[in-house]
């Protein structure tokens, strides 16, 4: 089974002291949580548990897939990757882009990628554009897996879409919060899931196995 929907807005905290739970409750009672009505529907803001926090769980399986061949649309747009919006087949390997990325945001304040534009040609447009300035021009095999490189690329690889390519810097150019080993460690971890050829990134285990994730985290304050 393959996710196809991994994001931070999908990520659960478990807890490990349930008496956090009535310290929440009191402060409900107290100072209850700002809220709007939206038809006859009433939204709450969440509240902050600090404490207790657990192992992070995957929510919302929505738009999970069976199988391990697909097509069409599919992922929240500024995780998508590049084989789905090139209308190529796609794979579990979707997942394995999705968690580089939301690994960035869970260590950063913005995201690599984002929504360019309303127009969803535009916005794949930009979209490509960056993972372009990013990754550096695609291989010829990954260009040659769908007609619809040829909007973007030339059969050398050499951008010509509709929008600007933004200046070209690779992962070393993004600036990160973190320093030293991590920092080092977390830009090749990012390198094995961010790739152009789905087969080239890591498998879920090399990921989970992967030296950042077993060392401890530099954040600077």
């Amino acid at each position: 089974m393959l996710i196809a929907d991994i994001h931070s807005n999908n990520l659960l905290v478990a807890l490990t002291d349930n008496s956090i739970l009535s310290t929440v409750e009191k402060n409900e009672l107290h100072r209850p949580s700002a809220r709007k009505f939206v038809d006859e529907t009433v939204i709450h803001v969440s509240q902050y548990i600090l404490g207790g926090a657990g192992a992070l769980t995957i929510c919302d399986l929505g738009q999970a897939r069976i199988g391990k061949v697909h097509r069409g649309n599919a992922m929240p747009l500024p995780y998508r990757a590049p084989e789905v919006i090139l209308g190529m087949t796609w794979g579990n390997s979707v997942d394995v882009w999705s968690v580089g990325l939301l690994a960035w945001d869970l260590l950063h304040k913005h995201g690599i990628f984002r929504v360019y534009d309303k127009s969803e040609e535009l916005n794949d447009a930009y979209h490509l554009a960056a993972i372009t300035a990013l990754l550096g021009p695609p291989p010829d095999v990954f260009l040659r897996r769908s007609d619809k490189t040829r909007k973007y690329w030339d059969a050398e690889g050499k951008w010509h879409g509709p929008v600007p390519l933004p200046s070209e810097g690779g992962l070393q150019s993004l600036e990160m919060n973190l320093s030293g080993e991590d920092r080092d460690r977390f830009r090749e971890f990012m390198a094995g899931l961010l790739t152009w050829l789905p087969e080239d990134r890591l498998s879920s285990a090399e990921a989970y196995f992967h030296p950042w994730l077993r060392g401890e985290l530099g954040v600077e304050q």
